[in-house]
């Protein structure tokens, strides 16, 4: 282990590094974070960092020599190198419901989320910095259906907050525990009893008190 040099390429605020980070810390493996490389300061959406990822998006894992963009591409490679911890199913049905829903979260749900609803708390475009309302509330009938898909899911226990801290977890908790944050999320929140409660879990979880409180 002490010889694994592990590097996450992408600002620390970024709900995708986080995911990345908390598989770190759930293996015990020691690594650094943020918008350098090699020592060297990388903006974001700089040419080098659009010739590393065409789409200019993070994070970016470099291990030793090896360089992997995406973030479930990224989680499952740490989760095969470092098997220990495991955090995907060993059940073969189990594992292809989980990637299933690894591949739902990435893209379907925590995208635009971010892009719609989200940013606009976390970088405000409105007058003098203000967020801008009436954007929330154009994305709010997103943001409800997709809490009510999440919290469905959890209702049926078979994928998150299970036994072990899988990578769905650590793809899925980031962003909720940024909505728990916000005033206006976490008054969403109230209406998802298995949201809260799992949320409560997550957030006692030692990965996640470290990075995410």
């Amino acid at each position: 282990m002490n010889n694994e040099s592990l590097h996450i390429y992408g600002p620390l605020f970024s709900p995708f590094v986080k995911t990345v980070i908390l598989v770190c810390e759930e293996k015990g493996l020691n690594y650094t974070a943020g918008l350098t490389i090699k020592g060297e300061e990388v903006p974001f959406k700089s040419e080098q960092h659009l010739k590393l990822h065409p789409a200019g998006k993070v994070p970016i894992l470099f291990h030793n020599d090896f360089m992997l963009c995406e973030t479930v591409a990224i989680c499952r490679y740490l989760d095969q190198v470092f098997p220990h911890t495991p955090m995907q199913p060993e059940d073969i049905y189990e594992r292809a419901l989980h990637d299933q829903w690894c591949s739902l979260l990435a893209g379907e749900f925590i995208l635009p989320l971010i892009h719609n609803y989200l940013l606009e708390f976390a970088f405000p475009k409105g007058e003098n910095g203000q967020v801008r309302m009436d954007k929330v509330k154009e994305a709010e009938p997103l943001l409800l259906n997709t809490l009510t898909k999440l919290n469905n899911e959890l209702e049926t226990g078979k994928t998150f907050g299970q036994s072990i801290f899988t990578i769905a977890d650590a793809l899925i908790i980031p962003i909720l525990a940024y909505l728990h944050g916000l005033p206006h999320g976490a008054e969403h929140l109230k209406q998802f009893s298995y949201l809260q409660d799992y949320i409560t879990k997550m957030l006692n979880q030692p990965s996640c008190v470290k990075l995410l409180k």
